[in-house]
């Protein structure tokens, strides 16, 4: 775990490349969008930011299992998009206790939590 509500947007931007390398040709990994990697981290950056808790900045091969974070009250998987209106659980698969959608602009590395 690291304290990764202080990333700079550079330091993001490494980060999401170092992901999707780590990923790439991976049977499980499914990009739904051009940055997606990125995307994922500003959310779960700002989910960090607003709560106070600590990013896991791991690099997983596998993934992290759908869950962003863990707290007292559950587990949390924090899903951003740039149009963030629809919030997409895959059948069959576990999921976190709570799912949190958040807007994401790519290019400003900025995020609003949603729901």
């Amino acid at each position: 775990m690291s304290n990764g509500h202080c990333l700079t947007d550079e330091q993001m931007r490494d980060l999401a490349k170092k992901r999707e390398a780590i990923h790439a040709g991976q049977a499980s990994s499914r990009p739904l969008s051009k940055h997606y990697e990125l995307i994922g981290l500003i959310a779960e950056r700002q989910f960090s930011r607003e709560f106070d808790v600590d990013m896991d900045m791991t690099l997983r091969p596998g993934g992290d299992g759908r869950v962003d974070f863990v707290l007292p009250i559950g587990t949390v998987d924090v899903k951003g998009a740039a149009r963030a209106y629809n919030l997409f659980r895959e059948i069959g698969k576990p999921h976190a206790e709570i799912l949190v959608l958040a807007a994401v602009n790519v290019y400003t590395c900025q995020a609003q939590l949603r729901g």
